[in-house]
C-alpha cells in the first residue's frame, strides 16, 4: 500500500472511530447568554437584555486552502467598530466553501479581546464539497458532521484534540463554543485563522466569511428626534418603558444613535430615571465642530469624558458636563438634585419609564438623533427600594439563618 494509501486510511479509520463516540454521547451545547426576560441565563454584571441590536460585518475575499499549511490569507480579519454595548451573542458564515477533504480543515475565531474558538475541526469526512455556505452558531440544532457537509445551520464542532495552529495564531485553549465572546467588547479587529493539518488536498472559502454579532439592550426607541436651532427637541421627553427590571439597579448604559448636529456645544441631554432621579449625559460637548451620524454611549466605566471643544467621535464616554445648572424647560423635572455620573441612578427601581430630555441651548444650529437610543440595565438582588412615602419593597426585607450552634450573644447590621 503507497504511503499516500496508507494516511488516507489512517484517517479514515480515525473518523469511523469519532462518529461511533459522538453516536454514543450525546452532545451539549451551551446556551446563548441572550434569553427571553425571565429565562435561561444572564449576561456579565447582571445585564440583562430584554431586547438586541444585530450588527453584521462580512470581509468577502477568497481565503485559499493549500494541500497542507496555513490559508491565505491567515488570519483573514474583520474590523468591528460602532457597536455600543457588549456582545451578547457571536455567530459566523463561511461563505462557499469548496474543498477535496473536509476534514483536514482546522479553523479558529479570535475575538479583539483575545478570546478563542475552534468552531471547526477534522468534520466532513472525506466527501469533497463544492460552493456550501456554513451558518456556526451556538444555538443551531446539531453539530457538524463527521460525514458529509451540506449547506446548513451547525454549532461549532472541534472533532480533533489538541490541534496546533502555526504562529501568528495564539494557543489553541480547547474552547469551541461562541459564548466564549458573550459579555466582551466586540469592537476591534476579529481573526479568522484557517489551516489544512493533512497534505493532498486543497479548497476555497471562495466569498470570505460573515460575523454577526449581536448586541444586548434591555430596550430601545428607535424614533428620531429632531433638535432645533434652539429650544426642546421633538419629542420632548423621548421614552422607553421598561418592565422586567423586578431588582434595584446595579449599572446603567444608554447610548445617542445617529446623532448629527452643526454644533454639538449647543446640545443638553438629560436622563431621567423612573424613580425621578436624573442625570446630565452631554452638555456644552464637542465645540463647534459638526457631527454626523455618530454612536455615543455613556457609561461610568468609560476611560474617558466627551471632548469640551475637540471634535466628538463615536464610541463609549463617561457622562460630561461643562456647564452645569443648565436649564430643561418642563415637563422635565425641576428643583430636584441631578447627578453627573449613572452610578446615582443605583439603587433606584428600574422598571417604569425612562425619558430623555434634550435642548439646544443655542440658536442657529440644528440636528438630529436619526436612529434614537438605547438602554442597558444591570441590577442586583437583595436591594430594599424605598420610594416616596410609605412601606419599604420588599416589607419587611428578610434574611434566614441556620446551622449555627449556640446563642446570640451580638448582632450587627450594615445597609
Amino acid at each position: 500500500m503507497k504511503e499516500t494509501d496508507v494516511s488516507r486510511f489512517r484517517r479514515l479509520a480515525i473518523l469511523v472511530i469519532c462518529a461511533i463516540f459522538l453516536t454514543a454521547v450525546p452532545h451539549t451545547g451551551r446556551a446563548s447568554l441572550l434569553t427571553k426576560p425571565g429565562e435561561g441565563n444572564t449576561p456579565p454584571d447582571d445585564l440583562a437584555p430584554e431586547d438586541a441590536i444585530v450588527s453584521v460585518f462580512s470581509s468577502s475575499g477568497p481565503i485559499t486552502i493549500p494541500e497542507g499549511g496555513p490559508a491565505t490569507p491567515y488570519p483573514s480579519t474583520i474590523n468591528v467598530s460602532n457597536i455600543p454595548m457588549q456582545a451578547a451573542k457571536v455567530t459566523v458564515k463561511l461563505n462557499s466553501l469548496t474543498h477535496t477533504f473536509p476534514s483536514d480543515i482546522d479553523i479558529m475565531l479570535v475575538g479583539p479581546q483575545g478570546q478563542t474558538a475552534v468552531i471547526m475541526s477534522d468534520v466532513g469526512s472525506s466527501t469533497p464539497v463544492t460552493g456550501i455556505t456554513l451558518t456556526l452558531d451556538d444555538d443551531a440544532m446539531i453539530p457538524m458532521p463527521l460525514g458529509t457537509l451540506m449547506t446548513g445551520t451547525y454549532k461549532p464542532t472541534n472533532s480533533g484534540i489538541g490541534d496546533v495552529f502555526p504562529a501568528p495564531a495564539p494557543a489553541n485553549n480547547g474552547s469551541a463554543v461562541l459564548s466564549v465572546f458573550n459579555g466582551t467588547n466586540p469592537n476591534g479587529e476579529w481573526r479568522l485563522y484557517v489551516f489544512d493539518d493533512v497534505g493532498l488536498d486543497a479548497g476555497t472559502i471562495a466569498a470570505g466569511w460573515t460575523l454577526s454579532i449581536t448586541a444586548a439592550i434591555s430596550g430601545q426607541n428607535t424614533g428620531a428626534i429632531t433638535i432645533p436651532d434652539n429650544g426642546i427637541a421633538s419629542p420632548y421627553p423621548s421614552e422607553i418603558t421598561l418592565t422586567n427590571h423586578p431588582d434595584p439597579i446595579s449599572r446603567v448604559l444608554v447610548t445617542l444613535t445617529n446623532f448629527s448636529h452643526s454644533s454639538p456645544d449647543d446640545v443638553d441631554v438629560m436622563l431621567v430615571s423612573p424613580s425621578g432621579r436624573a442625570v446630565v449625559l452631554m452638555s456644552d460637548a464637542g465645540g463647534s465642530n459638526a457631527a454626523s451620524n455618530l454612536n455615543i454611549s455613556f457609561d461610568d466605566s468609560a476611560l474617558v469624558g466627551l471632548p469640551d471643544s475637540g471634535a466628538l467621535a463615536s464610541g463609549t464616554f463617561r457622562p460630561t458636563d461643562f456647564e452645569p445648572g443648565d436649564s430643561f424647560p418642563g415637563p422635565a423635572p425641576s428643583g430636584i438634585p441631578i447627578g453627573r455620573t449613572l452610578s446615582s441612578l443605583n439603587g433606584t427601581v428600574a422598571n417604569g419609564t425612562w425619558k430623555l430630555f434634550i435642548v439646544d441651548d443655542s440658536g442657529n444650529n440644528v440636528g438630529n438623533i436619526s436612529g434614537g437610543w438605547n438602554i442597558l440595565i444591570g441590577t442586583t438582588t437583595g436591594g430594599i427600594n424605598i420610594t416616596g412615602t410609605g412601606t419599604a419593597d420588599p416589607y419587611p426585607a428578610e434574611i434566614s439563618v441556620s446551622g449555627q450552634a449556640g446563642s446570640i450573644t451580638r448582632v450587627t447590621v450594615t445597609l
